[in-house]
């Protein structure tokens, strides 16, 4: 028989935002676009939001052409991390907010039984 564990808000947060990059298998859930758990937690842990910048190659047989590199720089919040993420591959934040309700925990208070109503989880809200 498996044994029960206690897991902290904090852990289940961290997990949350983890699968909100890289979806969820076991359930039929997808992620980001080429970015799995391992991935997804160090991008989480290095806090590094990316923004495109434009460019053309100076040399070489392809000079002239514009390019577009992914610059990352220091997040305001997890959610920047992951939004960028999903813009970098052609998506936005409207797939990365779906992902990130479908692998959310309902808390206490959120699902309210006598209604059916369930409250929707929101990214934070950023002070810019």
């Amino acid at each position: 028989n498996p044994k029960p564990f206690h897991i902290t808000p904090e852990e289940a947060e961290h997990w949350h935002l983890v699968q909100s990059l890289a979806g969820d298998m076991t359930d039929n859930i997808p992620g980001c676009t080429n970015i799995g758990v391992v991935r997804a937690e160090r991008l989480l842990e290095e806090n590094l939001a990316l923004f495109p910048e434009e460019g053309v190659i100076t040399r070489g047989k392809n000079k002239g052409t514009k390019t577009v590199k992914w610059v990352g720089r220091p997040a305001e919040s997890p959610w920047d991390v992951i939004v960028s993420n999903y813009q970098k591959v052609g998506l936005g934040e409207n797939e990365a907010l779906q992902t990130a309700r479908l692998t959310h925990l309902l808390k206490f208070g959120e699902y309210d039984a006598l209604t059916g109503e369930v409250t929707l989880w929101q990214p934070p809200k950023t002070t810019a």
